[in-house]
């Protein structure tokens, strides 16, 4: 199995950010311990209590820990799409993964909230406000982006992106006009972007998310998919869908080059000593962020359950953390308890890629060192070690299990 964390975000809390001494000490403490790889979100502006104090840009993040490193894998959860041009990203992404020699894992989403990033205007042409446009802009950006990495001239058509803007040649002389991105009146009718990746044909890429519809989406896109907020029986349910439609698509030979068919899990994660020890330090956490970030646990919680799950009056009326337990949203408790937990996962949904979520309230620098150093020490031994595999490795597995 592969062990990979975020980095920990102070929710509600700017008063030290930057945090800058944790973003030093964490990569160096991740790869002594054994993880494979270091995961940065990206959130913008300090306007609420909800606020998530992450780097501002998950890729300038990455080029720091990768520096720092020699082994561990340069996450992304992710780069927000609709705050980007999608060939800046591209650059940006390419020229980290040959800083790292190829040690970037590219993911990336739509964005979490458009009082954000309607403050930034890749495309004049998107409502910001309307979930549907920038989750099409994200996929569409998704393709400039590849078509930037493959080296070839290309050019753009869309629904948000024009490519290439119109540009007049006629000052730059024949014998230096490309045939390929020039056409004979001297209009500029491709791009060729550089760099294009260290990790041939392009880095492993993710994408956030959680309902039936976008796993399949991704998974017909050959895109890794990463959950983090549905319960285990939706985690199935999803993941099941996903493996249907990767397996669907390569069936149909229509998986792009470079198709990241796998599945990784964010969880909550902590462990103490004792079950005990673990509560009392992360009930107050799950019960002071997610009334903030959710709303009320009628409306909230029924989108975390799988669709044949009942929200029940005794599941509504628990506190978050009582919820989450009984729903297996969390990994927290002793070595024992999440090793059993994991066991579990494992056995009955095949994961093979645990990413340790930590954008949370009232957690402190030690408390997350703490848990990393404990959980590497006493629960990763008890799971064999390497990377998660492409679902297309083991079409033979019956559903629910890999």
């Amino acid at each position: 199995m592969r062990f990979d964390s975020g980095i920990l975000a102070h929710v509600g809390d700017v008063s030290n950010y930057p945090y800058v001494e944790e973003w030093r000490q964490l990569p160096g403490l991740l790869e002594s311990a054994g993880y494979t790889g270091i995961w940065s979100a990206e959130h913008h502006f300090a306007w609420d209590v909800g606020v998530t104090p992450t780097p501002t840009n998950p890729l300038i993040f990455g080029a720091y820990a990768a520096a720092l490193t020699t082994k561990l894998r340069i996450g992304q959860c992710g780069v927000n799409l609709s705050a980007h041009h999608p060939l800046r990203v591209a650059e940006d992404a390419a020229t980290i993964d040959h800083l790292s020699h190829g040690r970037l894992d590219f993911g990336f989403m739509r964005g979490l909230n458009p009082k954000a990033s309607s403050h930034f205007d890749p495309s004049p042409h998107v409502d910001r406000d309307h979930a549907a446009g920038s989750g099409r802009m994200m996929w569409e950006s998704w393709e400039v982006i590849k078509k930037f990495w493959s080296g070839e001239p290309f050019s753009h058509h869309g629904e948000f992106f024009q490519l290439p803007y119109p540009f007049d040649a006629s000052a730059i002389p024949v014998e230096f006009r490309d045939p390929a991105i020039y056409s004979d009146d001297a209009t500029m009718v491709a791009l060729k972007g550089i760099p294009t990746p260290y990790q041939k044909p392009i880095p492993p890429s993710w994408t956030m998310i959680d309902s039936v519809s976008s796993h399949q989406l991704a998974g017909r896109t050959g895109v890794g998919a990463v959950n983090w907020c549905v319960s285990f029986e939706a985690a199935r349910e999803v993941w099941d869908a996903y493996r249907v439609s990767a397996r669907e698509a390569a069936a149909a030979g229509t998986l792009p080059a470079g198709a990241n068919s796998r599945l990784a899990m964010m969880r909550p994660t902590f462990v103490a000593r004792t079950d005990r020890e673990a509560e009392e330090v992360f009930r107050p956490v799950l019960n002071a962020f997610f009334p903030k970030v959710f709303g009320a646990p009628g409306l909230a919680r029924p989108r975390m359950l799988a669709s044949f799950e009942e929200l029940t009056p005794e599941l509504e009326a628990m506190d978050w953390y009582d919820f989450m337990q009984s729903k297996d949203l969390i990994l927290v408790g002793s070595p024992e308890t999440v090793t059993e937990k994991l066991k579990r996962y494992e056995s009955e949904l095949g994961i093979e890629h645990l990413i340790m979520y930590w954008s949370l309230p009232l957690l402190t620098f030690e408390h997350q060192t703490s848990s990393l150093k404990l959980f590497a020490d006493r629960v990763m031994p008890h799971f064999a070690d390497g990377d998660s595999r492409s679902v297309l490795e083991d079409v033979a597995a019956p559903s629910g299990v890999r």
